[in-house]
């Protein structure tokens, strides 16, 4: 409930700095006195907005943290159960160091998923949706064409995704196997000294780290095209909206009716391009 009430504030947010927007543009074109009490209360609500963002992010955060670390805990007690169950013959069929990986490095990405990142999830399908109910609400033409930004940034999450999964899975594989070649050695290494063997397992475990630098480099490289297409997204649909916007404006300017404020305008490019930002990169 607290990661759902985590995506409204930042709508509300835009909202509240629109009608701001709007009072400071009507004042600096009326000539009528000024009472400053509208702009205390409007710093007042943005105040108290942050107040019970930052509350909401705090509470679902700790809870979800709680939450796998309990998950963690209780996979690594029935995983270790299960092995001191287990016949010797099936630990001498186990690759050196992969009941330490199944222990450590497995349970800690699973803890990882189930951590904080399930709240910012959530919180990021409130903002969506409220941000594109008050948008809708305020200038529904800017909103209906920024929905076109929305298949651009399901495309590169899902191809930058897939492919950075790709590389990380290699990578891991490679770590792996050389980890468990090292281990192997250095417990017997009375075995690797009486074959000769130093320089055989030397070369295999370096090429498994070479070809696990090789991924890496690409995983890095697609993370980095990602970023560079997610700016490119946001600001080239940032340019269209305040385009549209300019003109929407100078249509109610000239009396056409299109009811379109400067206010209005930065409140939907706030919550859709500005706001969305920080939510795409967290993936």
């Amino acid at each position: 409930m607290f990661a759902i009430a985590a995506g409204i504030p930042e709508p509300l947010l835009g909202v509240v700095l629109g009608q701001l927007i709007n009072e400071l543009n009507e004042v600096s074109c009326s000539t009528t006195t000024y009472d400053p009490s509208s702009v205390r209360k409007k710093v007042l609500y943005l105040i108290y907005i942050t107040i019970f963002n930052f509350a909401s992010i705090y509470i679902y955060a700790s809870c979800w943290a709680l939450v796998s670390e309990r998950i963690a805990r209780r996979y690594r007690k029935s995983y270790f159960r299960s092995l001191i169950r287990q016949e010797a013959a099936f630990h001498d069929t186990l690759p050196p160091g992969q009941v330490i990986s199944r222990l450590v490095s497995d349970i800690e990405t699973l803890q990882s998923g189930t951590s904080e990142k399930v709240g910012i999830y959530i919180a990021t399908i409130s903002y969506f949706v409220t941000a594109y109910v008050v948008a809708f609400i305020k200038v529904p033409i800017i909103a209906g064409i920024l929905i076109a930004a929305i298949p651009c940034f399901f495309a590169m999450a899902m191809i930058g995704g897939s492919l950075a999964t790709r590389y990380g899975t290699r990578v891991g594989k490679n770590v792996d196997l050389a980890t468990s070649i090292a281990s192997s050695s250095l417990s017997h290494i009375k075995i690797v000294h009486a074959f000769n063997a130093q320089r055989r397992l030397e070369d295999l475990f370096s090429s498994h780290l070479s070809q696990s630098r090789k991924d890496a480099l690409k995983k890095a490289a697609v993370h980095a095209a990602q970023m560079g297409t997610l700016f490119f997204i946001v600001y080239s649909s940032n340019a269209l909206a305040y385009w549209k916007g300019a003109h929407l404006i100078a249509d109610s300017i000239d009396g056409l009716n299109s009811g379109v404020s400067v206010g209005a305008v930065y409140t939907v490019i706030f919550i859709l391009i500005d706001g969305e930002l920080p939510f795409p990169s967290r993936r």
